[in-house]
């Protein structure tokens, strides 16, 4: 419940902020999506599937280039015979380019983001021994949007590659895979 109230404050922030933004820049975006991840504890794979939602805002700075910001809330429980539990949370920023942004339905594209990575719940690396629950994260992906009228586009799918670095009393490198689908609200002027 906790997830769902976070992920529509964050929908309610990006939908304020991309009102105020869009006399600006002209071209302002807000979204939700489900998201699907495969990740790592430790070396190896010891390999478990998170579950969760993302808030996306992106804001024009050229035809084909454009500011994104992403929070992903992610979370598994039962990761262990014990019952240990995990809820990650990333916190992006960086570009996205679509080479035919606006020009057809069809519109891939590509994002480089950086941030924060935060780790929570009874496997967290602060609970269990290791040290902080908080470390750098590196995404890097792409995907396809369609134009479903002028407002709305669908994102049916997304993938990227999530590189966090908690200590694991290991390699203290976490590999993911994350498949996402979602909608996009485009703000016009």
């Amino acid at each position: 419940m906790k997830m769902f109230t976070r992920m529509c404050a964050l929908i309610a922030a990006a939908v304020v902020l991309g009102r105020a933004a869009v006399a600006q820049t002209g071209s302002v975006a807000a979204g939700v999506q489900f998201d699907y991840g495969y990740a790592n504890l430790v070396q190896g794979c010891n390999c478990f599937n998170l579950y969760g939602g993302a808030a996306q805002v992106q804001f024009g700075l050229a035809p084909h280039l454009f500011l994104l910001g992403d929070v992903t809330v992610a979370r598994q429980s039962a990761l262990t015979p014990d019952g240990y539990a995990l809820t990650e949370s990333t916190y992006m920023g960086g570009v996205r380019y679509s080479p035919l942004a606006s020009r057809r339905r069809l519109q891939p594209f590509g994002d480089v983001l950086l941030g924060l990575a935060h780790a929570g719940g009874s496997l967290a690396p602060s609970r269990t021994g290791y040290g902080n629950s908080n470390t750098f994260g590196l995404q890097l992906g792409g995907g396809v949007q369609m134009r479903l009228g002028r407002h709305v586009q669908l994102v049916p799918v997304q993938a990227e590659y999530l590189l966090t670095t908690f200590p694991n009393g290991g390699t203290n490198q976490q590999n993911q895979l994350r498949l996402s689908a979602g909608l996009l609200y485009r703000f016009r002027r």
